[in-house]
């Protein structure tokens, strides 16, 4: 996750958080595989039902971070001058 936050100013806007929810539920989804099943009845799944719902976030954060590499960084826009000290416009 350092690795990636050393270059974040390269990467667009919302790669950060697709990182993120691809690691937590990539993570999710491999530990999974050893866990036992606490569903009666779904031994016979090809996926669990924590893998299941793991999909869904796993495929969003690709998005997030294909998008953001799309996009670029995000440049935010010119600030306005400060007001005059006499309180007055410019």
């Amino acid at each position: 996750m350092l690795l990636l936050e050393r270059k974040r100013r390269e990467r667009g806007q919302g790669f950060m958080t697709g990182a993120f929810l691809v690691m937590i539920f990539g993570a999710r989804f491999a530990i999974e595989f050893v866990k036992l099943r606490q569903v009666h009845g779904a031994e016979d799944w090809l996926l669990s039902q924590g893998q299941w719902l793991s999909i869904p976030l796993l495929a969003f954060g690709v998005y997030l971070m294909i998008r953001a590499q799309k996009v670029g960084p995000a440049t935010l826009p010119e600030a306005p001058p400060p007001p005059s000290p006499d309180g007055k416009g410019s």
